[in-house]
């Protein structure tokens, strides 16, 4: 029986329900399809949880179908699947980890696989499931091509804000005080929209 695991950093997405919709897609149909049969019969379902946060409170979904047009206004969404069953070859498992949230750290793809041909399987599941989400990626990791980004806004805000103070006198307050501006919409946009959003609520409502 082989293993294998794969871990990616994974780019911005918009959270809504199209994009819970293309996963409940990859569960039920491409994922069970990508594994052995014996791994990947049954309900999915059973083997799925959902993590959904907000302002530091969580609720804990079992299952997509729990979760679904549930009107959440949420900062981070886990969802994890476990599943392992034993044959007479060997226990034959997977575990898959998807995580999105509005920092740049909280956006990730964990899989894991014992089963035949385990790395072969993995990488299609990793392919399909990265197309799957391809459609809902968002253009917020263009403010993140670092995590000092957030910052960087900030200082330059404040540093050109105080220069436009310091020199009231045409062209330097207004070569000052347009940098300062920028530096303020830089650091609102990461600030407001997070590296990944969530419409969720907003289609519910």
């Amino acid at each position: 029986m082989e293993r294998h695991a794969i871990r990616k950093r994974l780019g911005s997405y918009t959270i809504d329900q199209q994009l819970i919709d293309s996963l409940i897609t990859f569960f039920y149909g491409t994922l069970p399809r990508g594994i052995s049969p014996d791994l990947g019969a049954g309900n999915m379902e059973d083997s799925i949880s959902i993590l959904a946060t907000h302002a530091g409170e969580s609720i804990l979904f079992n299952g997509i179908g729990a979760f679904r047009h549930y009107p959440l206004i949420i900062d981070e969404l886990v969802i994890r699947l476990e599943k392992m069953i034993h044959t007479e070859s060997g226990d034959k498992a997977i575990v898959l980890q998807l995580s999105f949230g509005k920092e740049v750290e909280d956006n990730y793809l964990n899989l894991a696989l014992q089963d035949v041909d385990a790395k072969a399987r993995l990488s299609f599941i990793c392919w399909q499931l990265l197309e799957d989400l391809a459609p809902h990626r968002n253009s917020h990791s263009r403010y993140y091509p670092n995590e000092g980004w957030h910052a960087a806004f900030f200082v330059v805000c404040a540093v050109f804000g105080t220069l436009a103070f310091a020199f009231p006198d045409p062209p330097y307050a207004i070569v000052f005080g347009l940098a300062a501006v920028a530096g303020l919409l830089g650091f609102t946009c990461i600030t407001l929209f997070g590296y990944s959003s969530f419409d969720l609520a907003k289609q519910a409502a």
